[in-house]
């Protein structure tokens, strides 16, 4: 076992955190380590039944202490490693309904700490505590300021800054059902700019967010105000430059940062937006000299691109470096599409960033990790791209022979068992590794099974391609204990895709051709399979959910899961009625199938993106108003 000279409290307080994921009881060897600080970065050296590890902080102790595990039974090893970035950071949504529990945060920074990671932000829009405002994520699980405080606290013991990430314009529309927010609302989900009682708001944020993080770099978000100037601000001043509200709004949050000591940044898509008619990664956008020179140097520009496989980081990264502010980059990790990830993809996609990024001396990287929809993919699906992005930034390597390794130590996870998850979007005409987005697990599990209305989107064969993912993702679950949850949601979730993707089209197929005997063996056998599949998947999910994230927001799934189930019992019914002689035929099978994406090049892949529950499950509207 490893034997810790000089380890102080702090460092102490680390290692027992990280001792179950790195197996240190496990360790056979006796190895004397030796510890003492350094200024800046890391270094290991193994010699035999001695070690010495030099730390500049927290993260950086424990990065080495990975290393050294990894390293163990080997004679002698040797490694120095500086950062290439000033933050390595991620970003967790927890304002998609799913509210990760406190626990499950510190979990996740357990492994972002293993791998070197110095800064963490909560996406937070109205899901935390402001005093003052009881409507202001209520019944939305939203944090209390002493939560966030416990949070704080931890994660500054393991060496990461947890760095505030709020909305200050925009992506607040949940707080605008309550009518006491009608004064601060201009339309859709963004608040009246120019007025006081906006600012009243924002500024009872900050002084909650002030009180509960020892960090004073702050994102106030901004991203994505499209309608900006065109509501209720719109009808008291008359049409205005967008732009010089924009900046004008700015000015003022600026100033309440100030107030409360907060160093600002924020997504920087609205200026490219403003200037350009809505565009941000177009390839001849151009930005004005005279946008470039008002927006204020004391806020931090956020470049985010979850999307490219080209050149387009390089092209935006120079755009962005014409502001005299400070320039950040966000990644993505693919969650935020269903149950399912695409950690392959977002694998691709943030090799070409990462090193864009450093050619070009951005100083601050993170992944974000939202999830749009209900955030259905469990928070832990995005390790293997933390992993990638800790990697580039230490070791300047992403190969994924490498990256397994050290996923192995860091997450405690087999590398290509995770890789794995992405199995239920992978079918079809969709293969590894994966086009941008593109998520048939989610509309072929919640599509209608009479409507059909992504049917002719099924090629045939993929009912067996997951009944092949179901049973390499039971394996995983068996092979990685400590994640075994995860996986068996989604082998269970595969089960159920295995018996509906191609259910619609055998209904469709068997009522056409006038196939009774189908339509029965359908109705008895294949629909209460499903519903079987669907019950134990539904549990299992309920299980994960629970584990992960607060109660609030598991409600909507239980209603889409209840729906689905309520659906395939009515197909069922349906079909027996028909079958009976009760009703002369079913309305919904005669009627023509179309192309979901109104496609009139049918050469085209067959498979592509929808993430909206609400437009994935009938051609009718959910709300009719």
């Amino acid at each position: 076992m490893l034997q810790f000279i000089r380890a102080e409290e702090d460092l102490a307080f680390c290692i027992e955190e990280v001792r179950d994921i790195l197996g240190l009881d496990a360790i056979q060897k006796d190895v004397e380590v030796q510890i003492e600080k350094t200024e800046t970065g890391f270094s290991v050296h193994l010699d035999g039944a001695s070690a010495q590890i030099s730390y500049s902080t927290n993260n950086t102790f424990l990065r080495a202490l990975g290393l050294l595990v990894e390293h163990i039974q080997e004679d002698g090893y040797r490694v120095e490693q500086q950062a290439s970035f000033e933050t390595l950071g991620a970003m967790l949504d927890c304002s998609r309904n799913a509210v990760m529990r406190v626990e499950s945060v510190k979990r996740m920074i357990r492994h972002m700490a293993l791998m070197g990671f110095n800064m963490l932000q909560i996406y937070t829009e109205e899901t935390y505590e402001v005093e003052g405002h009881p409507y202001f994520g209520y019944m939305r699980g939203r944090y209390t300021a002493d939560e966030l405080k416990e949070l704080d606290d931890y994660a500054f013991r393991m060496g990461i800054e947890l760095m505030p990430c709020i909305q200050t314009l925009a992506h607040l529309g949940c707080i605008f059902r309550w009518r006491t927010y009608n004064a601060v609302t201009d339309c859709d989900d963004i608040l009246l700019v120019g007025d006081e009682k906006t600012y009243e708001l924002i500024d009872a944020m900050f002084a909650t967010l002030a009180k509960s993080f020892r960090s004073r770099r702050i994102n106030i978000g901004m991203d994505e105000a499209h309608m900006l100037g065109l509501g209720k601000y719109l009808e008291e001043h008359g049409y205005q430059n967008r732009s010089e509200i924009m900046i004008a709004h700015l000015a003022k949050v600026i100033a309440i940062c100030k107030k409360y000591g907060f160093q600002p940044s924020m997504w920087s898509d609205m200026f490219f937006r403003l200037a350009t008619n809505g565009l941000y990664y177009s390839e001849n956008l151009e930005i004005s000299k005279e946008v470039i020179e008002k927006v204020p140097s004391e806020v931090g520009l956020i470049y985010w691109d979850y999307y490219s496989t080209d050149d387009n980081y390089d092209r935006m990264l120079s755009r962005h470096l014409q502001f005299k502010s400070e320039i950040w980059f966000a990644g993505g990790s693919w969650r935020w599409r269903g149950f399912a990830p695409q950690i392959q993809f977002s694998n691709a996609a943030s090799r070409l960033a990462v090193e864009s990024c450093r050619r070009h001396g951005v100083k601050h990287v993170f992944v974000t990790a939202w999830g749009d929809d209900g955030s259905e993919a469990s928070m832990f699906t995005i390790l293997p791209t933390l992993q990638l992005y800790a990697e580039e930034c230490f070791a300047g390597r992403n190969d994924d022979a490498y990256l397994a390794g050290r996923f192995a130590v860091c997450a405690g996870a087999n590398w290509t068992d995770f890789l794995n998850m992405d199995l239920l979007n992978l079918v079809g005409d969709n293969e590894a590794p994966g086009r941008c987005g593109v998520n048939p697990a989610k509309y072929l599990l919640y599509q209608d099974p009479l409507s059909g209305l992504f049917d002719k989107h099924v090629s045939a064969g993929v009912d067996a391609q997951y009944a092949q993912a179901a049973a390499a993702l039971k394996k995983a679950a068996a092979n990685n204990p400590s994640w075994a949850a995860q996986f068996t949601t989604l082998a269970l979730a595969s089960e159920v895709l295995s018996i509906k993707a191609e259910l619609g089209v055998r209904i469709h197929k068997a009522y056409a051709a006038g196939d009774r005997a189908a339509l029965q063996a359908i109705a008895e056998k294949d629909i209460p399979a499903a519903l079987h599949s669907l019950q134990a998947f539904a549990a299992a999910f309920k299980k994960q959910w629970f584990s992960e994230n607060k109660a609030f927001g598991y409600e909507v799934i239980d209603i889409r899961l209840g729906g689905l189930r309520s659906r395939l019992e009515t197909a069922a019914c349906r079909m027996q009625a028909y079958l009976s002689g009760e009703i002369d035929g079913i309305e919904e099978l005669e009627a023509e199938q179309l192309y979901y994406d109104c496609r009139t090049d049918e050469s085209i892949p067959l498979l592509f993106e929808e993430g909206r529950w609400s437009d994935i499950i009938s051609g009718c509207r959910i709300a009719t108003w």
